[in-house]
């Protein structure tokens, strides 16, 4: 029962994800048809432009655009690999800080593994899966940041920039599309990220 209670923890978002993530998501929707609307802005030539011959309603030649200038961004490209190494170092420090707690409680552990019915090797197993839990999610982390810049982020602004295009309910449904992209891509970064901390809940 403990246990199931903190996978739902692990796996529902707090406030303060809801709140991060509907910002996030409403900001950057909101800036891709503001910039929509300001041909000569050099953001928008970088990222959100479409080529002259597109047609601009068309939301499967905006994402190929979106995609190809993210993909062809020098410090968008580079994001995976520094947010990987971030997470290696997350995974080092959690390592050490576990190491010196160990230390710090060294008698207690003596007495404990002393006991009859604590096993040493399932303690050591207990490390090794924690440990093998933080990788499986740096790995995993690291492959959701390429999903997330080449698929993702592209599909979540052309549906803004189509959404842009005109006033109608059709374009207020790719507007909630775009938010709601964005939003579920925060969501589900975090909870890599409480895997690799190993804690339901980042804060509190």
């Amino acid at each position: 029962m403990k246990n199931d209670q903190k996978l739902l923890l692990l796996l529902t978002p707090s406030w303060v994800v809801n709140f991060v993530g509907i910002t996030f998501g409403v900001l950057a929707t909101g800036a891709t048809i503001v910039l929509s609307h300001y041909q000569g802005s050099e953001l928008q030539r970088q990222i959100f432009e479409v080529q002259a011959h597109t047609n601009p309603g068309a939301e499967s030649d905006s994402y190929q655009t979106i995609a190809s200038n993210i993909a062809n961004n020098q410090f968008l490209g580079a994001l995976p690999l520094l947010l990987t190494w971030a997470a290696v170092g997350l995974i080092v420090y959690f390592f050490a800080t576990s190491i010196v707690r160990s230390f710090g409680q060294a008698a207690e552990l003596r007495d404990e593994l002393s006991y009859v019915h604590v096993s040493r090797q399932e303690r050591l197993r207990e490390a090794w899966q924690h440990l093998a839990i933080r990788i499986a999610a740096a790995v995993g982390w690291f492959i959701f940041i390429k999903v997330t810049l080449s698929v993702l982020v592209p599909y979540a602004l052309s549906a803004a920039k189509v959404a842009s295009q005109s006033l109608s309910l059709q374009s207020v449904g790719y507007t909630l599309l775009g938010v709601g992209v964005l939003y579920a891509v925060v969501c589900i970064h975090v909870v890599f990220l409480r895997l690799i901390a190993l804690k339901p809940r980042l804060f509190g």
